[in-house]
């Protein structure tokens, strides 16, 4: 028996429901325990509809010519135990009403035929939509996982199973160029093109987003593959966005009892990790394995951590490139493990964002910068302006700026030593949103950092629109600084815009003399990266601090 011939005789049991209740029927055979489970509602349905259809051709034929006062059992406001009873009720209130017109209760009962009718008809359609996604018409992750259990539950020998994760490379980009339309009309394209990918006994569906799923057969990872990818190059005929529409996480079954949302999350997680890779694939193997465990075991324990201080502020200085002093710093983040291994910021700072976690580290770090700030001023010492990273997570959120003055004011800081420095990445995506909030934070009195700055192809296109005080170079422009002169030429324009622009401008990630001596030669500028310091603790960085106090 086929999962095709079992899905076909439930829904034309279900058509014979609706339309020939009187001759409908369903042969059990073969049928799995979820399928039986939803054919015993079916049957429940079929007895509420019979029950129905009795009841109205007996009122309407004149059989029924007084309906006696509901028993105690059967009252409307208690759960209906037969469709029956609850007719006899609703006559009974209709005979109140009419004092017992026969037209009117003909009348009634048609209505009332009808109305039951097309309720049952909302009923299938909302069946059908709670397992199917409304835009694209596939499956979603309800019916996927439904329709996976039965698949692999007649899973057939000479076969391995494959699940897939797809999702359409910068997508949120193709809806910014293009608008929220075409994006659907590309969702509906893609959801077509998986429907033609998948073969018998294969399945595909929509996630969420752009975010796909499919269940494929294969001899082989190397087999699904080249199959994704030759029918790849059959879209690109109505889509060109990219040269490689899509990234795909690969996870290969091994156990049908495993549970699936466990393998749905183990094919998005290799999806995810797809986005670095050349070829657009990324195989959930024993190293992704090992990284989703230890990201799987960073969640829980990251408020714990956080309630314990083992996240730990360091500072990395920024040098004036006029006087070759401090000028000012970053705080960075450092995860203290019970162990004492220390966690960097790229192994958790992700994860925290897709959980949206990343919103209590950003707080955490501003309140143990202004606790710094205001233990120096304490003792009258030396203080320097000091950059604090916030997350795209924050920009949608009206409490984020009056949460950074609580906490400034809890410890008397003033904002001008506070810079709040985000991401380029986050200009593109939430333009109106950044400028609103951007100008919110100059208002308050903070100065506002764009971080990153020439990572993006229209960086450019940002100092127009966005009101910043300080762009700060992404450290790209210094990978090949010694050996590229079109670096060179292209830093000294964008120090020259800059300067016209009376921006203030930081180069990260410098570590050579040579792009040292470069700096110091343009306009004031002032250079964070490792020929000078690398990020340290608080204490020796309160030392280096102290030692500019002296001098």
């Amino acid at each position: 028996m086929t999962v095709q011939s079992i899905d076909y005789r439930l829904r034309e049991y279900l058509n014979n429901i609706i339309y020939r209740p009187e001759t409908a029927k369903l042969d059990r055979c073969g049928l799995q325990e979820s399928e039986n489970r939803l054919a015993d509602t079916m049957d429940m349905l079929l007895k509420f509809i019979l029950e129905e259809r009795t009841f109205a051709n007996e009122l309407s034929s004149g059989n029924i010519q007084r309906v006696r006062l509901p028993s105690p059992e059967n009252v409307i406001c208690d759960p209906i135990k037969s469709v029956y009873g609850m007719l006899q009720h609703l006559i009974w209130l209709m005979d109140r009403i009419t004092a017992g017109d026969y037209e009117q209760r003909l009348q009634f009962s048609n209505d009332l035929s009808s109305s039951f009718n097309a309720m049952l008809e909302h009923l299938v359609n909302l069946a059908y939509l709670s397992y199917h996604d409304r835009l694209t018409n596939l499956l979603n992750v309800e019916g996927f996982d439904e329709h996976c259990k039965i698949l692999l539950e007649n899973w057939p020998a000479d076969d391995k199973y494959f699940l897939i994760s797809i999702n359409i490379n910068d997508f949120r980009r193709f809806i910014m160029l293009y608008g929220p339309e075409k994006a659907d009309w590309v969702l509906v394209k893609v959801a077509n093109f998986l429907r033609d990918i998948c073969k018998n006994r294969e399945i595909c569906a929509r996630v969420n987003a752009d975010n796909f799923l499919c269940l494929l057969r294969g001899g082989s990872i190397h087999e699904i593959m080249i199959r994704l990818h030759d029918n790849e190059q059959k879209i690109h005929q109505f889509i060109t966005f990219r040269s490689r529409l899509f990234h795909y996480g690969i996870y290969e079954v091994r156990d049908v009892h495993e549970n699936l949302r466990k393998m749905r999350a183990y094919a998005m997680f290799a999806g995810a990790n797809a986005c670095s890779n050349t070829n657009g694939f990324s195989v959930f193997d024993d190293l992704l394995s090992k990284r989703y465990a230890l990201e799987n075991s960073i969640l829980p324990l990251f408020i714990h951590a956080l309630k314990n201080n083992e996240i730990t502020v360091y500072y990395q200085p920024k040098i004036d490139s006029r006087l070759d002093v401090i000028a000012g710093s970053e705080a960075l983040v450092r995860w203290i493990l019970p162990n004492g291994e220390v966690m960097r910021p790229n192994h958790f700072i992700d994860l925290l964002e897709k959980n949206s976690l990343i919103v209590l580290l950003d707080f955490y770090v501003l309140r143990k910068v202004c606790q710094h700030i205001r233990s120096r001023l304490n003792h009258h010492q030396y203080i320097v302006p000091v950059s604090v990273n916030f997350s795209r997570v924050h920009m949608l959120d009206t409490t984020t700026v009056p949460h950074m003055l609580a906490i400034l004011q809890e410890y008397n800081v003033d904002p001008q030593w506070i810079v709040i420095e985000i991401t380029e990445r986050v200009f593109f995506e939430r333009m109106e949103n950044m400028v609103k909030m951007i100008q919110c934070l100059r208002q308050v009195g903070f100065k506002v950092s764009m971080d990153d700055f020439g990572s993006s192809y229209s960086s450019l296109n940002f100092l127009k629109n966005i009101p910043v005080d300080e762009i700060k170079i992404d450290k790209l422009f210094f990978d090949d600084f010694d050996t590229d002169e079109r670096v060179r030429i292209l830093l000294s324009d964008v120090l020259t815009i800059a300067n016209h622009l009376q921006l203030g401008v930081v180069a990260e990630g410098v570590e050579t003399e040579d792009a040292v001596i470069f700096l110091k030669r343009q306009q004031y500028v002032m250079i964070q990266g490792f020929y000078y310091y690398a990020p340290m603790p608080e204490d020796e960085y309160n030392n280096r601090l102290d030692a500019i106090h002296i001098h």
